[in-house]
């Protein structure tokens, strides 16, 4: 994020703003200031218009007169209405620039965090609630903000021609005032907690919303038949949602209602007290009439208006203060970076490596040595939970506190960049990506320069040129669902793919963490050989816990309780009958 020196919840969120649009900013302060002296003027150009009426009807006054005090009230009138439109013009274009900075900060700030914040569901809600458009609730607050001034300042102008006439009533305003504004106060605060605490069951009435609307779960709740179960547990969630937020709205709802009551009383007071002095002459009957009218406008403003701009103010503060704790965050600067192409490798030397999971002490690797070299293809097998990922997750840079040394050439990894890394690793998860774009554009995500050579090639080495041929724009047509023309893949496709988009990377390193796991066993050994044979030249690490696909590799670690406890050929490890060869008579079966 932009680099602001957070402190003060006002000025930080003041400082977004005039980054994003001083222009915007500028226009609306001066129609702020200009529209602050508007409700004062306009009850003396009210009062005035009706005293020369009252006049005109005795036969004491021109029409010059009625007209001029009619056009100046009506153009008071007509620059809150006019002025009040093209406002809105302007809060929509400092919208738009606040998307365009703001928006974008968090984002960025979201794509450079450490990892370990993804994996952590406090974060991730602090997250939730920091992202959910950013840039309406800074506008929100400008425009909230704006509007406080604007009703301090009417406050204010009624307050002084008040107190012209009669000090005491003046007076009176001021002191209803902090009542309203410490009660609203602890509202907004209230109100902010409660949507913290809810944080967690909108998110799954989200995920549980995609459950029975969306597309992927469409097969399963066909076949099934779990539409109306997933509907109670949404009902559960959405109830229980519900019920947080009305428990703090309804106990501060009734301490500001009685609030706004105590104001109404008061003012409905303050008119009364008018009547004496339109009675002696003190003040006209236009003024009387103007005053009334204006205190009746102030009572709704202060019932409702000033409660809700320090409410919404209130609450507005703690979003900042969040986002200023997001800030905070501790984040890998160069996590956005480009790759570096043209990545040397040579060796990856694990010494004496350890590693918990934060917030667990379970050692998930434990004190784990071995060493690979260019050129040769790797497995990591072993039960689910052993550790394999995890030393996948060490070499992307996804994780740094681990004890011991990873080397990279000699180098200790932590002295690459996250660009190097992308330049030396291309990976391929268990849940990797279907992006909904087409083929072409998928293998530019790797390489954004790739040729149209290049793309024929690789489609054809992954046995997706078939699949291209059968859509209707070729390798240009839209994956998946969400555009209008898009056509699916077959799930053998999509895992194609993604080894595709993996290969079109050209890093000297592959790392695939069980990307085709959903397949079975046999069709899963066929797709790794079938990837070996076209990335001779480099080097892979294969990750499964199915031994089938890995009788290829030239050389198998075994992973058992986060340590190693077999390397070796496939031949070789069978000859020792331990763990490994124990696992692979287990799964015999599965590729007879």
């Amino acid at each position: 994020m932009r680099k602001y020196k957070w402190k003060y919840p006002v000025i930080d969120i003041l400082r977004i703003g005039i980054s994003a649009a001083p222009g915007c900013l500028l226009i609306i302060c001066v129609y702020t200031i200009v529209s602050a002296f508007v409700p004062a003027l306009q009850i003396l150009y009210v009062a005035e218009f009706i005293d020369h009426v009252i006049s005109l009807t005795g036969g004491t006054q021109g029409l010059v007169d009625v007209f001029f005090s009619a056009a100046m009230a009506a153009s008071m009138i007509a620059f809150q209405w006019i002025g009040g439109t093209l406002l809105r013009l302007v809060w929509i274009r400092f919208e738009n620039r606040l998307r365009t900075t703001f928006a974008i900060d968090i984002i960025e700030k979201r794509a450079k965090l450490e990892y370990e914040y993804i994996e952590n569901k406090e974060t991730w809600d602090l997250l939730k609630r920091v992202s959910d458009q950013p840039e309406a609730k800074v506008r929100e607050f400008f425009e909230t903000m704006i509007r406080f001034l604007c009703l301090l300042f009417k406050i204010a102008g009624i307050v002084i021609v008040l107190t012209t006439y009669i000090w005491w009533e003046g007076m009176l305003l001021v002191i209803i005032s902090v009542p309203l504004i410490w009660l609203s106060l602890k509202s907004g605060k209230a109100t902010y907690e409660a949507k913290q605490e809810v944080t967690e069951c909108d998110r799954r009435c989200e995920y549980l919303t995609d459950v029975v609307l969306g597309r992927d779960a469409a097969q399963e709740r066909a076949l099934f038949g779990f539409g109306e179960f997933i509907d109670r547990k949404w009902e559960e969630q959405y109830d229980l949602s519900a019920d947080m937020t009305l428990k703090a709205y309804r106990i501060w709802y009734t301490k500001l209602e009685m609030g706004s009551i105590f104001t109404a009383i008061t003012l409905a007071i303050a008119i009364i007290a008018l009547l004496l002095p339109a009675v002696t002459g003190i003040i006209t009957v236009g003024m009387f009439m103007s005053l009334t009218n204006s205190c009746i406008s102030l009572i709704e403003s202060m019932s409702w208006d000033f409660r809700e701009y320090i409410d919404k103010l209130t609450e507005l503060f703690h979003y900042i203060k969040e986002v200023k704790n997001v800030a905070l965050l501790r984040e890998r600067t160069d996590a956005i970076k480009e790759k570096h192409t043209q990545m040397f490798f040579d060796s990856i030397e694990f010494e004496d490596v350890s590693f918990s999971y934060p917030n667990s002490e379970k050692k998930v690797l434990d004190h784990i040595s071995f060493k690979m070299e260019a050129g040769i293809h790797y497995a990591i097998v072993g039960k689910n939970g052993e550790g394999k990922s995890t030393i996948i997750k060490l070499l992307s840079g996804l994780y740094s506190d681990y004890s011991g040394k990873i080397l990279i050439n000699g180098k200790e990894l932590q002295e690459y960049g996250l660009a190097d890394l992308k330049g030396i690793f291309s990976i391929v998860y268990q849940d990797f990506g279907k992006y909904a774009i087409s083929m072409r554009d998928n293998l530019k995500l790797a390489d954004a320069g790739i040729s149209e050579e290049n793309i024929r090639k690789i489609l054809q080495k992954f046995d997706l040129e078939n699949a291209a041929h059968k859509l209707p724009d070729g390798i240009d047509t839209p994956l998946g669902r969400i555009h209008s023309s898009g056509m699916d893949l077959s799930g053998g496709e999509w895992q194609r793919l993604a080894l595709a988009r993996a290969y079109a990377n050209n890093a000297p390193v592959y790392l695939l963490d069980e990307p085709v796991a959903a397949l079975d066993p046999i069709s899963e050994s066929q797709v790794y050989q079938d990837f070996q044979k076209t990335s001779d030249n480099k080097t892979t690490i294969l990750i499964s816990h199915r031994l089938g696909s890995v009788k290829l590799a030239d050389q198998i670690l075994v992973l058992n309780h986060g340590k190693i406890v077999e390397s070796g050929s496939h031949e070789k490890l069978m000859e020792n009958h331990q763990l490994y060869y124990e696992m692979y008579e287990s799964q015999r079966s599965w590729y007879q």
